[in-house]
């Protein structure tokens, strides 16, 4: 028997390899009462291994480069939670995600639709994959036969994408999870994505809007970590609180307390007071054990809901360099 193939008892697997007589070596040193040198070594190769099949899960991105180099990815069942302050800038994290998730890559994301009507949705994922302002999109009359032609092969891809819609208003989580766990593993979604935290409800009665949020996080949390589904939450900040000079978001600013426990992650997205450019908005990084710590920034297009990597240019020497605005590490040169 290979010494790889021991088996390892069910309570003690990560830190104990019992290794039988016919397998200590001649350089076999004993440290004590059944722990032997061959013993200890076998734990720590086993424990390497563990790690490294740790590292092997499979890691998925929303394809919005900022949060993933902030999150490191979602591992299976984990939550994250992008809190905003304003809520076109909500509707911006999600649009972003479904096209670059699902419909650049082609990925089976299942969308529960909350807030928004579900025509309202639609638009917005089309002028975002178009390029057009919404308002263009809703009125018509005044669109060239250039952005007709863009707009009939946005409608094309979108129909080729591996997206499931729910738009019921203020759907309560019962629903949502019960719409996730009828189905088979095999028809289960690569990521769920709810949109918005606001709206969505309880069948279970609650004493106030807080612990209704709470209730909420928590069935989540469950579903994400019985499916093994990643979960991407988008939801409100302290409105009140963003109005303070000098303002920088904290767990304070959750919609609730006692909601840290229920996202595994948690981004928070504001703008900045002092900034003059309001196009600007800033990505900080709250609770997050598998990435960086700080804040980047992207620039915002309200009109079609694109988000953008910040790159700033630095004259130097007469020559102007470009970099890229990360203060998790330092500024990156391109």
């Amino acid at each position: 028997m290979d010494v790889l193939d021991t088996e390892l008892g069910d309570l003690d697997d990560y830190y104990t390899v019992n290794l039988p007589e016919s397998q200590w070596t001649s350089i076999d040193k004993w440290f004590g009462d059944n722990v032997s040198l061959t013993s200890l070594v076998m734990t720590e190769q086993n424990k390497i291994k563990k790690t490294i099949e740790k590292g092997r899960r499979k890691n998925i991105r929303t394809g919005i480069p900022t949060v993933d180099v902030m999150i490191n990815g979602l591992f299976p069942g984990e939550v994250l939670y992008i809190g905003n302050t304003e809520e076109n800038c909500s509707n911006a994290f999600g649009l972003n995600i479904v096209k670059n998730f699902a419909i650049e890559k082609n990925k089976k994301l299942q969308i529960f639709n909350c807030g928004r009507g579900e025509y309202s949705y639609a638009r917005g994922i089309l002028s975002l994959c178009s390029g057009i302002d919404e308002c263009e999109l809703l009125i018509g009359e005044n669109l060239s036969e250039d952005e007709l032609d863009i707009i009939e092969e946005c409608v094309e891809k979108i129909q080729k994408s591996n997206i499931s819609i729910n738009s019921s208003p203020n759907i309560a989580v019962e629903d949502i999870c019960d719409n996730i766990t009828i189905l088979e593993p095999k028809e289960y979604p690569e990521l769920i994505l709810v949109d918005n935290l606001c709206f969505v409800t309880t069948k279970k009665k609650s004493k106030n809007k807080s612990q209704e949020y709470r209730i909420v996080s928590q069935k989540l949390w469950k579903l994400a970590k019985d499916t093994k589904i990643p979960i991407v939450i988008l939801g409100p900040l302290s409105k009140q609180r963003s109005k303070m000079k000098n303002y920088h978001p904290t767990a304070k600013d959750m919609p609730a307390e006692n909601m840290l426990e229920s996202f595994d992650k948690i981004l928070m997205v504001h703008r900045d007071a002092n900034e003059k450019n309001k196009e600007i908005i800033k990505v900080t990084s709250v609770k997050n054990p598998d990435g960086k710590y700080g804040f980047r920034m992207l620039r915002f297009d309200k009109y079609c809901y694109e988000l953008n990597e910040l790159n700033v240019g630095v004259k130097r020497n007469k020559k102007l360099e470009w970099y890229n605005i990360n203060r998790v590490d330092n500024p990156k040169k391109i």
